[in-house]
């Protein structure tokens, strides 16, 4: 063979060999021009011109494909091409030539000649001749330059007639080969009864045969055989029977056959060379384009190695070596193919030949795996597509058996996708947990910076979103989001806008409405909208993905509508679910699920407009997803929902009860397809929603059976131990509501609902969240359960019940941030190390609650991420688990052995709010640890009654509770084993309201909400809307006068001591400045002192251990919001839960004369007959103040009144 080498380079460059008299031809041209080899591509002919005026031609030139340089090095990537020798041909005779062996190290520099090698074309004609036709010469460059392109010139040195490797000139030893096709054209038009014809024919096939023997001449052999067949046909025609011409044709029938075989075997050895080099070929350019199509994503790669792999179709043999090889290749370009277009007859496609290659392959072969990797792969995408439990199984096989051959994390990566398919379609926890630990060993097993890294990731975090879906668990949602963050800032390193950016903003996009949906956070839920629209504009028009990502959209429209009620929402939505249906043809395993979802859309359009229209089409659209459902498939559900939800809204018109009927109907089919043990949001929906439709039949028709089914389904929606706390607090209120219905049946029931709304309060305003989401959640709850809930024990005579229902569901934030500062001495004695843990997770939350809660604007969230936390590793019992958990899908035990003995968590940079939320899941731990010990069973816990009767004190509490059905008065006093009930049956919740409605716009009127000059605001006694006269003496009459009649009061007790400088230095404090009460954002209430405000948020995140009494000589320093009329969001409490005992506080403006006379009585008794001052006699001395203040006040401004006393 010709090798061409660089010096110091001990191997060739490239080999190639070389049969020196196969003619050039165009066909070859074109073949040659049109392939990719390993190495690079074979250029076209190229004419060389030489010195002296020779007509030397090198037939194919050793250079790199231009068009293929080019296009790699527009893309930025590397692709390596060597020297390619080409076809010489030479006759006998011709004299001597020389071999100039050239390169240039630029495409436009000059060429540099290395050296010649002179031979004879005898001598070279005579080593051509030995053996296989094959001569072998080595010619050593001296160019040390990797770049340098070589090139071969010929020159002929002595017969200017030489001839080689132009089309058409084939040489040999009977002359040009164009004089025989010239002298065969001259005979071919004789007449056949010319006696000279058919000897003519004979002897030009005898010397094209000749030149086929001296020059393996295929062409020749080609033309010899029609041509002595041609003269035979004339022979037999005209000789007659013994003839000589018979003998003579005996004997040309004897060089023919002999030519046959010969031919024959010739045409098998160059067919077979020339197939083996065609696929080569056509197998390294079908790998090429499939790999720039999966790193560019341009479709014309795809296109053309689709194109290439028809082509390997149509020439290698179906018994060739390399069939397994171009049928996988065909496989793969039509998986790609389908994963833009959607059309199920290439996934089909993709399979069929994927299954053959697979068959195809011996067990030995080392391409095995990826063959049954790509089957795998093929085989989840079309059940994808279809929805075919079967495909997934014989997904999970081929990525199961591929992991028999070897180790390897792209194979566990597709492992571990092919069983999370299967719990999507199954929503078996077992399928969930496996695909989880897979997927996260896989991420363990990927380097840093490794390209795969961000795919492993994406799948990861579905991974964790669909757990989530089944155990509920917010750290999984949480993880979800931040291992789609990771995934998506993989891409953002890298630089590369590969096509799978739309695939993991999407994934991202999906865990924000999720987490939006779980803890209604208005952040999560506006980054949802964002992200999932970038993934739609990411995604190019035409891809199937495109209509998913369209669908996702309209759902985050959907559940933002549900949130803020904006039209707007309902109007996006519906563009979105329209546009996604457009791009599913029938039949489509995901049309139902879009039709269900566009029906929902109605149905909220149908409630703001009320068009027939609109809830009539969506019945159409949920029958028609309904009938295209299996009875088995989970997605029946949430489709029968939807139906039944659109006749409970055309009811809501029509008043048919046909309507209403077939609404319970459905609401019982969705209850009935959910497992009773089934502990999920689903059946926890379908529960609530079934018992909304009862107890609104129960009204319309009066079925008692109605009302006890709905009471029920109430039950089970409220006491879900893993439901949404948001649907099981609203269901625990429909309970009880549907249960005191029931008239005094139904009391007992009542309570026992009640109750559980009441514990649920904590899981509401979940010390996870911070506190501004935790008011604003309380806050969306409404004011009226504690009072409801309170008057339904009042009524059945459950006091001490009522008295700790007050207790548990008033103040809830500051309760809680109140046991994040509790001392753990006790605990400490009996277990230090949790005590120490419990004082650490306490001091993290009770700083996190006070954060910043502002929404961000960046939708991956990279605003907001921490350092990377500490990594956890998982312990070897924990590898067991994961192999345990693999052993239902095939036997791996030896395999996973060998993949690794110990795992580790993936854990990632975490936001403020998902750190507070770990921290708040581990103090529930903490707390369910410290609960079990014994004597610690009650360890901060609600406080029973017996507690609270525990820190009363000398003076009374006096409790009014206002709710719809009766007002109530319930005292407290020390030593008084039961709770004093006073009825207030002349006040009411009407009365109440219409008292504090008046008394606002007093104040509003009188501009005394606002501290805007110093000097006294006059208000009139003569107004016609309300007075504070007049609020105070209805207050009298109807609420003090006969509380006071049923008790006997002695001498009031308070408190009293001030500081003014250093809050941490002293423990009596004194604020003579200006006060401000936020009433939208109640945690941005403020001093105003002369350096800047002090916000409420501040005090709260404050403690000061010497704390013991405040005086807030300040305006609006004690008064409430009635957005959180159960909750004490002012700049008073705010001291209490820095830790002051006892403060004096203002409840609107004050007059600068009033505060003086106010604060020297105050201080005044306060210091009067103790050494040390006493801060439990505030509330007497603020009372003798008042007193005082009262007596002097003519004028009857009421400038008393604004001041209360709060703490103890």
């Amino acid at each position: 063979m010709w090798s061409i080498a660089r010096s110091g380079d001990p191997p060739p460059l490239i080999s190639r060999r070389i049969r020196g008299s196969v003619p050039y031809r165009e066909e070859d041209n074109h073949i040659t021009n049109s392939s990719i080899v390993q190495h690079g591509s074979i250029a076209p002919a190229y004419r060389s011109s030489r010195p002296n005026g020779t007509t030397s031609v090198v037939a194919l030139i050793a250079e790199g494909n231009e068009a293929l340089r080019t296009e790699a090095l527009t893309r930025q990537s590397t692709l390596a091409w060597n020297l390619k020798t080409g076809i010489i041909r030479i006759r006998p005779g011709s004299g001597a030539f020389r071999l100039e062996v050239k390169y240039r190290t630029a495409e436009t520099g000059p060429e540099s000649s290395l050296g010649y090698v002179d031979l004879t074309s005898d001598e070279l004609l005579a080593r051509c001749l030995q053996g296989d036709t094959t001569a072998s010469f080595d010619v050593t460059t001296g160019c040390d330059d990797p770049k340098a392109e070589l090139k071969l010139d010929f020159f002929l040195l002595e017969d200017e007639s030489f001839e080689a490797g132009l089309p058409g000139s084939v040489l040999g030893s009977n002359g040009p080969a164009t004089d025989l096709d010239q002298e065969y054209n001259v005979a071919s038009r004789l007449r056949d009864t010319d006696p000279d014809k058919w000897l003519t024919l004979m002897d030009i096939s005898t010397r094209y045969y000749e030149r086929f023997r001296a020059f393996g001449d295929t062409l020749s052999l080609a033309k010899a055989l029609p041509t002595f067949g041609e003269a035979i046909g004339i022979v037999l025609d005209r000789a007659p029977p013994r003839s000589d011409q018979h003998q003579l044709l005996r004997d040309k029938t004897e060089l023919y056959v002999t030519a046959m075989t010969e031919f024959v075997a010739a045409f098998r050895e160059y067919n077979a060379d020339a197939i083996n080099c065609l696929s080569d070929m056509l197998t390294g350019s079908t790998a090429m384009y499939i790999l720039l199509y999966d790193r560019f994503g341009d479709r014309g790669d795809l296109s053309r190695a689709i194109d290439l792999c028809v082509q390997a179709k149509s020439i290698v043999p179906e018994d060739h070596p390399d069939t397994p090889i171009h049928l996988r290749r065909w496989g793969m370009a039509n998986m790609l193919q389908f994963r833009f277009s959607g059309e199920v007859e290439d996934i089909n496609e993709s399979i069929t030949a994927l299954e053959r290659s697979v068959r195809l392959t011996s067990e030995s072969d080392i391409d095995l795996p990826d063959r049954l990797t790509n089957l795998g792969t093929s085989y989840v995408l079309r059940a994808e597509y279809s929805r075919n439990l079967k495909d997934v199984s014989k997904a999970i096989a081929a990525h199961t058996r591929a992991l028999t051959f070897r180790e390897d994390y792209t194979l566990l990566f597709n492992l571990g996708t092919a069983v999370l398919l299967r719990f999507m379609f199954q929503r078996d926890l077992t399928d969930a947990e496996a695909a989880v630990m897979t997927l996260e060993r896989v991420v363990d097993l990927v380097p840093d910076g490794h390209p795969e890294l961000r795919r492993c990731l994406g799948n990861l975090g579905v991974a964790y979103h669909n757990r989530f879906e089944v155990l509920h668990n917010i750290e999984d949602i949480d993880r979800a989001v931040t291992t789609l963050q990771r995934a998506v800032r993989a891409l953002d390193s890298t630089g590369d806008d590969a096509p799978e950016r739309a695939l993991h903003v999407a994934s991202l996009g999906n865990a924000y409405l999720c987490r939006a949906d779980i803890l209604l956070e208005d952040n999560d839920m506006h980054l949802a909208v964002e992200t999932l629209k970038r993934a739609v504009e990411l995604t190019p028009t035409g891809l199937a993905h495109l209509q998913k990502r369209r669908h996702n959209l309209g759902r985050a429209y959907a559940t933002r509508y549900e949130r803020h009620h904006d039209p707007a929402d309902v109007d996006r939505a519906m563009v979105e679910f329209e546009a996604s249906l457009g791009l599913l043809p029938d039949g489509h395993a995901d049309r139902p699920g879009g039709l269900s979802m566009l029906a929902g859309a109605l149905q909220a359009r149908f409630g703001l407009k009320s068009d027939m229209d609109d809830i009539n089409r969506a019945i159409s659209l949920s029958l028609s997803a309904l009938n295209a459902l299996n009875p088995e498939d989970y997605r029946r559900r949430s489709v029968v929902s939807i139906l039944a939800a659109s006749y409970v809204h055309r009811f809501s018109v029509t008043q048919d009860a046909d309507d209403l009927d077939e609404a319970v109907h459905r609401y019982r089919e969705a209850m009935d397809s959910t497992p009773a043990d089934a502990e999920n949001p689903l059946r926890q929906c379908a529960a609530i929603q079934l018992a909304h439709t009862l107890k609104r039949r129960f009204d319309f028709k009066n079925s008692a059976d109605d009302l006890d089914a709905a009471i029920e389904n109430y039950r089970i929606a409220a006491t879900m131990l893993n439901g949404v706390p948001w649907t099981s607090f609203l269901a625990a209120k429909d309970w009880a509501r549907a249960a005191r219905s029931r008239g005094e049946d139904g009391h007992a029931v009542a309570l026992q609902a009640y109750g559980t709304a009441v514990e649920l309060l904590p899981r509401v305003g979940w010390i996870g969240k911070s506190i501004a989401n935790r008011h604003a959640q309380l806050a969306a709850m409404g004011s009226s359960l504690t009072t409801e809930a309170v008057a339904a024990a009042v009524a059945q005579g459950e006091h001490c019940l009522a008295i700790e229902w007050l207790d548990q569901a008033r103040a809830i934030v500051w309760g809680q941030q109140s046991k994040l500062r509790s001392s753990f001495d006790d605990l400490r004695a009996v277990a230090p190390a949790l005590a120490a843990k419990l004082d650490r997770v306490s001091r993290a939350l009770d700083t996190a609650g006070s954060r910043d809660a502002a929404p961000t604007t960046d939708f991956l969230g990279t605003a907001r991420l921490e350092e990377a936390a500490e990594e956890d590793r998982r312990t070897a019992s924990e590898w067991q688990k994961w192999k345990t958990l693999l052993g239902h899908l095939t036997s791996l035990s030896d395999v996973l052995d060998s993949v690794g003995a110990q795992m580790e968590v993936v854990t990632d940079t975490e936001s403020p709010a998902q750190d507070q939320r770990r921290r708040a899941e581990e103090w529930d731990r903490l707390m369910a640890q410290a609960r079990a010990i014994p004597g610690f069973e009650d360890f901060l816990r609600p406080r029973t009654f017996a507690q609270i009767k525990e820190a009363l004190d000398r003076s009374p509490v006096v409790i009014v509770n206002t709710d719809q059905l009766q007002c109530d008065a319930l005292v407290l006093i020390e030593g008084l084993d039961d709770v004093i009930h006073i009825p207030l049956d002349s006040f009411s919740l009407d009365h109440a309201q219409r008292l504090h409605r008046g008394l606002s716009h007093l104040l509003s009127a009188s501009n005394l909400r606002r501290r805007t000059t110093r000097a006294a605001k006059m208000i009139s006694t003569d107004s016609s809307v309300a007075s504070v006269e007049n609020v105070l003496a209805e207050l009298w009459q109807r609420v003090v006068k006969p509380i006071l009649d049923s008790l006997a009061f002695s001498d009031e007790d308070g408190d009293v001591q001030a500081v003014l400088d250093n809050l941490s230095g002293y423990g009596w404090v004194h604020f003579a400045c200006h006060g401000v009460q936020d009433i939208q954002e109640p945690t941005k209430s403020r001093f105003e002192l002369h350096d800047g405000p002090l916000a409420l948020l501040e005090l709260i995140s404050a403690s000061f251990e010497r704390a013991d009494f405040a005086f807030l000589s300040a305006c609006q320093t004690a008064m409430g919001t009635d957005m959180l009329p159960d909750e004490a969001a002012h700049l008073a409490a705010g001291m209490l839960a820095a830790g002051f005992k006892s403060i004096i506080g203002t409840m609107w403006s004050i007059q600068d004369e009033v505060a003086p006379i106010v604060a020297e009585q105050v201080y005044r008794r306060l210091l009067s007959g103790s050494v040390q001052p006493d801060s439990s006699q505030a509330a007497v001395a603020l009372h003798h103040a008042v007193q005082m203040l009262r007596k002097q006040d003519d004028t009857k401004t009421f400038s008393w009144v604004p001041f209360v006393h709060v703490g103890w």
